[in-house]
């Protein structure tokens, strides 16, 4: 069956969207930017990639450079408040600070130090010929007194801060070796063929780089206190700075620090007839 169109028939109108609808090729629009093709769009996201990328590291810089002044901005009106409400306490400002040693942690090893005769105070530098004892070694800042963190004030001048030096066989034990706990109030410099056992701690920055058989079996940590500059193992890429952590050398002091009490000598007296 075919339909037959009849002479003089109207034909219908068409309406209004009809007459609005028509093909265009669409590279021969007439308004000037009007049209991108598929590799200028690619262009134009890697430029805005690349504009995020940048402003990304420019931030990232700035925090860096000054995050300490930041956290300490956000934390004063804690520290205020908790300063002002009795017996309030915060705990832990970082998720590592429950690894960093208190101020009762430092004077209990300050007075340790003290008592067994390995207390020292300000630049020290130990060697082949200056070697370190056995044990626990403290080596305070010059005054005696703890270091202030970032912020707080009076702060402690950095010419206070103790500084310690140690290279080669700079210990007592066999081979040169140092075991025991070494704690700095300041910063520790670590070079040579350098052998501990035992666990080291600076309240500021530590640099190690080691040379030859030297390493550290147990733990090293680097509060950076006031962060004067950064901690570097072997930055330089040339030296052999190794450290093996073991929890019991490091609690031990490779077998030099007693895990039970110790009595104070002169400060113990048994009373007659006691059992």
């Amino acid at each position: 069956m075919a339909i037959v169109k009849f002479a003089g028939s109207a034909q219908p109108e068409p309406d209004d969207d009809d007459r609005q609808i028509h093909l265009t090729d669409p590279d021969v629009l007439d308004d000037e930017g009007a049209k991108m093709s598929f590799l200028d769009h690619l262009d134009e996201l890697r430029k805005r990639l690349i504009a995020c990328v940048w402003g990304l590291l420019v931030g990232c810089a700035i925090g860096f450079i000054f995050v300490q002044r930041i956290q300490n901005f956000i934390w004063m009106p804690l520290y205020e408040n908790l300063h002002a409400t009795n017996g309030a306490k915060f705990m832990f400002t970082t998720g590592f600070e429950p690894f960093m040693l208190t101020n009762p942690d430092i004077d209990a090893l300050r007075a340790f130090a003290k008592a067994r005769g390995t207390y020292l105070r300000g630049s020290q530098s130990f060697n082949s010929s200056n070697r370190l004892p056995e044990g626990l070694v403290f080596v305070d800042t010059v005054s005696g007194t703890d270091i202030t963190a970032e912020g707080v004030t009076p702060a402690t001048p950095s010419t206070d801060f103790a500084s310690v030096t140690i290279h080669g066989g700079a210990g007592t034990g066999a081979g040169g070796a140092f075991n025991g706990w070494l704690f700095v109030n300041g910063a520790l410099s670590i070079s040579g063929d350098f052998l501990m056992n035992g666990f080291a701690y600076a309240q500021n920055d530590i640099s190690y780089h080691g040379t030859g058989q030297g390493q550290l079996n147990g733990a090293m940590v680097s509060r950076n206190i006031r962060d004067t500059s950064s901690t570097s193992i072997d930055s330089d890429l040339l030296g052999n700075a190794t450290i093996v952590y073991d929890c019991q050398k490091a609690k031990t002091g490779g077998g030099s620090i007693s895990a039970k009490w110790l009595i104070k000598g002169g400060t113990y007296k048994e009373v007659s007839g006691s059992s």
